[in-house]
């Protein structure tokens, strides 16, 4: 009967030591690495609006794909308010990844008139600007619901339930039919 060979305590002890080493030194060069990468300020620019909760920016000629965190949209309707709520924008668009998606945030410009409420809309004073949760902006006026699955993983969350609960207690988008 053959004896299975055995390996001694010293040799895996050995191995575990090289393992461990190795990579502690892959990550201390990803450390020193990212130390020398500079931090890109330049901001995104919108390139199209792809849907009612996913928009395409651009920066230095990389390409990224916003889909708003907690957002299920509905249709064409939604993709025309996102498209002209960007279009508002003073040019920026700031997204924070959250999980797969991303929370985004516009800056409407002094002087455009921003819809808050479907009969009230007030002009922002020239020398004020508005800096939009787009995310929420989209429930709160009706021309999204809250993404069941993903909503939880937003900073945002709790925003995101409140401005639903908004849009349906005013019968707003996609609510009006609930009266």
């Amino acid at each position: 009967m053959k004896s299975k060979p055995t390996v001694s305590l010293a040799i895996k002890i050995t191995l575990g030591i090289s393992i461990a080493i190795a990579l502690s030194t892959m990550e201390w060069g990803r450390w020193q690495q990212s130390q020398h990468e500079e931090i890109d300020n330049t901001p995104w620019t919108l390139v199209s609006v792809d849907s009612g909760n996913r928009f395409t920016v651009n920066r230095n000629n990389k390409t990224k794909v916003i889909s708003l965190c907690g957002v299920d949209e509905i249709g064409d309707i939604a993709k025309n308010y996102l498209k002209m709520m960007l279009d508002k924008r003073d040019g920026e668009v700031v997204f924070e990844a959250s999980g797969d998606a991303y929370e985004a945030w516009i800056t409407i410009d002094p002087g455009n008139v921003v819809e808050l409420l479907e009969d009230l809309a007030y002009e922002v004073e020239e020398s004020s600007e508005i800096n939009i949760h787009l995310n929420t902006w989209m429930l709160e006026r009706g021309y999204a619901r809250r993404d069941m699955q993903t909503y939880e993983q937003c900073r945002e969350s709790e925003h995101l339930v409140w401005a639903e609960e908004l849009a349906k207690e005013n019968k707003l988008g996609i609510w009006q039919s609930s009266r």
